[in-house]
């Protein structure tokens, strides 16, 4: 009995063996020479990445371990999937901006033909994700032969040109992540035809014009759409309410402008962000399941209604920051069940909370700052903020309560009824007359009541810098001669409506030779790398200055002559006015040799490096500060004023010029882009700015960083640049600390700056000059700590010793009102 029943154990434990030996060998099989071959091949063009080393032709690559940079999956004896995740970064601006080698490509042998060979030998691919491998031209075409593939990964490399209409035929396709690469050309609309298709990822490339494609029959069951960080423009369709699957939806930094379409039907949507685009005035109407809702740096204007988002009772993140929403926003907002995250940042929003004000207990990230709030702080953020189990930032705004970076409240309760609904058009309309000048004058204005209370200050210390101009020595109320002269200026031209100067014109060569004295050497004064600046005469007696300009051949002459008669049309009282241009052909139509000759205002007192740096008699703080005041105006102006947007790319202190009565104006702004070799002799990221418009913002905001260090120091930061790595601000560690040195100080300006004022200016640079470009302030911001650390100036007690500590600054402890 028993022996029976060992043999049946030893049958059963046979049979065992035999059923696994088979589920090894079928796991096991080897893969067809073709398929081995394809690998091996696929080895040789990707120019034997890492995680490829040890591949022969011996190798059992079904049986070779899964690791983050290679994952092979056989069935049946044939490969199935295949992962394979290189070390060469693909061309996010970021990288590229951060290091010069970040552009890691294949070398020039590499041929996407080839590769395109190497993967028809795997037929049966279902998953095929070839991530970071630096592979560059054109994407290969042959790949409509993979009829089994689900999925389709080439993100982070360098691949151009548009979407090949083969993959079209790709009709298992579910996921198609092309991200990171430099794919260009117009949406591939057809992808819609694929029945299959589930996420279109796109994110980060070069595609232009609108969107376009969508209906009831197309794009039916795709539930994930990211086309953010693209050139798209035009107007959102509406009919991307037709896609009844969608789950998430990533367009921010495009072009898109207009109004955002009613999305209401998407029940399935549940994160939208939209940032970074031209998108307004309304907030749309959007399905009750949303989650994430982003909205910011777009053109939102109008009050936040209450029946649009009360009723989000999913909604974890809102942020509408960047924007000009008006009014109150509505208390059921800071009630919403779920809500974590709240961005009003940079708004008009206006009004007093109540005292009692509910906040639901999640709500742990709250930005309010940038607005005109007024009255009493509410108790629950009092509470949450000394609890410090919040972020809670409201900078920036009228409350009545001893923090740092409150401006009076008359201040917020006249600026919120500027932006009031009766008063919008009307205000629209004065803007648009004067260029900007209303602004310029109550800046002013504020900048002499400053003056007046300084003085006042005066009388009772001794110690404190004489701001006294020796013209008006005998004047009742000491006031710069410049100010009151500025003043009178700037009503004028407001009476005038613009500025008086011409505009416009197209002048022969013949008109500028005459100006100029034939260009002589004694009408010379300045030279850059995009050619020399001579003084002129018009006829009329206007002093003018002729800059002649190289530029990119590629460029077409009609786009420069576009752009050309769209700067003379610009008036700003801080930006140097663009009377008009000369444009002159190359001899038999050579490309190479035309040239631009551009005729602006005559700006007659240097440029502001020379009144702080230079051999003349330097500036003090205060002046210095309503230089780079007026400067970010201009800056501002160019950015939010115009559309489209105008980046300087180069803004630097000898750009910044200084009339007679030390108003600064931005020059240099808006031209064509130089030529490749013109390029090559600029900065890394000034390079950059040329060809990535989307990042060309905050490159400003970096250049604008380097001038007020310079205000500070009065002189350039020193920056060093080794072999492969990103240029580095040698005094940017020594600001960093919590208490700098006195000596990085310009002994100029210390026993006058004020430590509260010097340490708001040094926090905003260090943070106009942050390695994240996207944690650099907007110029709007730049412009509103600069006219805070003027206010500091008023009261602070530590002008009398020239104290300097970054503890200081109120900017540094945020999140802590």
């Amino acid at each position: 009995m028993e022996r029976g029943a060992n043999l049946r154990l030893l049958l059963i434990a046979c049979a065992a063996c035999m059923l696994a030996s088979g589920c090894f060998a079928a796991r096991l099989l080897p893969l067809p020479s073709s398929q081995i071959l394809g690998l091996l091949q696929l080895q040789n063009v990707l120019e034997s990445p890492p995680a490829l080393n040890g591949w022969y032709t011996w190798s059992d690559f079904c049986d070779l371990p899964p690791s983050p940079n290679l994952n092979i999956v056989c069935e049946n004896g044939s490969l199935t999937e295949l992962r394979i995740v290189g070390d060469k970064p693909g061309p996010s601006a970021v990288q590229d901006y951060r290091n010069e080698t970040a552009d890691s490509r294949l070398s020039p042998s590499f041929s996407s033909s080839t590769l395109g060979d190497a993967l028809m030998l795997l037929p049966n691919l279902t998953v095929l994700e070839l991530v970071s491998l630096g592979m560059w031209g054109p994407m290969p075409s042959q790949l409509d032969n993979l009829v089994k593939l689900r999925v389709l990964n080439f993100s982070s490399n360098y691949f151009s040109g548009g979407v090949p209409f083969s993959f079209s035929e790709l009709n298992s396709l579910e996921v198609l992540a092309l991200d990171n690469n430099l794919l260009n050309g117009t949406f591939p609309d057809w992808l819609g035809r694929l029945p299959q298709l589930r996420s279109v990822i796109l994110s980060k490339n070069f595609f232009t014009g609108p969107l376009h494609g969508f209906n009831t029959t197309t794009f039916q069951n795709v539930e994930t759409l990211l086309l953010d960080g693209n050139f798209f423009n035009g107007s959102l369709p509406a009919e991307l309410a037709l896609l009844p699957n969608l789950v998430t939806a990533f367009l921010a930094q495009n072009e898109f402008s207009g109004p955002i379409p009613d999305l209401s039907r998407l029940q399935k949507l549940q994160s939208l962000n939209l940032n970074g685009n031209a998108l307004g005035p309304d907030i749309p109407s959007l399905g009750s399941n949303l989650v994430v809702l982003q909205i910011a740096r777009n053109e939102l204007v109008g009050p936040i209604r209450d029946d649009l988002l009360g009723n989000y009772t999913h909604l974890r993140m809102l942020d509408l920051s960047f924007n000009s929403l008006t009014g109150f926003p509505p208390l059921s907002l800071f009630t919403l069940p779920n809500i974590e995250t709240i961005l009003l940042a940079e708004n008009h929003l206006s009004g007093e909370f109540p005292i009692d004000m509910p906040m639901d207990p999640g709500l742990v990230y709250l930005d309010i700052s940038s607005n005109f709030f007024t009255g009493a702080l509410p108790t629950v953020l009092a509470l949450a903020t000394a609890k410090g189990d919040r972020y809670v930032d409201i900078q920036n705004n009228c409350f009545d309560v001893k923090v740092p970076k409150q401006q009076p409240q008359s201040f917020c309760l006249y600026e919120s009824s500027m932006y009031s609904p009766r008063k919008h058009k009307n205000v629209a309309l004065i803007a648009g007359l004067v260029g900007g000048g209303v602004g310029v004058v109550l800046s002013i204005i504020a900048v002499v009541f400053v003056y007046l209370c300084k003085r006042k200050k005066t009388q009772r210390s001794p110690h404190i810098g004489d701001y006294t101009a020796s013209s008006n020595a005998g004047s009742s109320v000491a006031i710069p001669s410049e100010l009151l002269s500025n003043a009178r200026y700037l009503s004028q031209s407001m009476r005038l409506g613009v500025l008086s100067l011409p505009h416009n014109q197209v002048f022969s060569i013949e008109q500028l030779e005459e100006a100029t004295d034939n260009f002589s050497d004694s009408a010379l004064i300045g030279e850059g790398v995009r050619g020399k600046v001579y003084k002129g005469r018009l006829e009329d007696g206007t002093n003018v200055a002729v800059k002649c300009c190289c530029f990119d051949p590629k460029l077409d002459t009609h786009d420069v002559k576009a752009q050309m008669e769209l700067l003379s049309k610009l008036r700003h009282h801080h930006v140097a006015s663009v009377i008009g241009y000369c444009f002159v052909d190359g001899e038999s139509g050579n490309r190479n040799d035309r040239r631009l000759l551009v005729v602006t205002e005559f700006v007659d007192n240097s440029n502001l490096r020379t009144h702080i740096s230079g051999s003349e008699d330097t500036l003090s703080w205060l002046r210095r500060l309503a230089a780079v005041i007026g400067a970010a105006k201009g800056v501002h102006y160019l950015h939010h004023g115009v559309l489209p947007s105008i980046f300087h790319h180069d803004l630097r202190m000898s750009n910044i010029l200084m009339d007679h009565n030390f108003v600064p104006k931005v020059a240099d702004f808006g031209l064509p882009r130089p030529p490749p070799h013109v390029i090559a002799m600029q900065s890394a990221h000034v390079r950059r700015s040329h060809y990535r418009r989307r990042y060309a913002k905050e490159m400003d905001v970096y250049n604008f960083g380097l001038i007020l260090l310079e205000i500070i120091m009065g002189r350039p930061p020193v920056i060093e640049k080794a072999l492969g790595e990103k240029p580095k601000i040698v005094e940017m560690a020594r600001f960093m600390d919590l208490n700098p040195s006195m000596d990085l100080i310009d002994p100029a300006i210390v026993g006058e700056c004020g430590g509260e004022s010097l340490a708001t200016v040094v926090d905003i640079a260090m943070k106009c000059l942050a390695d994240d470009m996207g944690a650099r302030p907007s110029m709007e911001d730049v412009l509103w700590n600069l006219q805070y650390a003027v206010q500091c100036l008023q009261d602070d007690s530590s002008i009398q010793t020239g104290r300097f500590s970054a503890r200081s600054s109120p900017s540094v402890r945020r999140g802590i009102f």
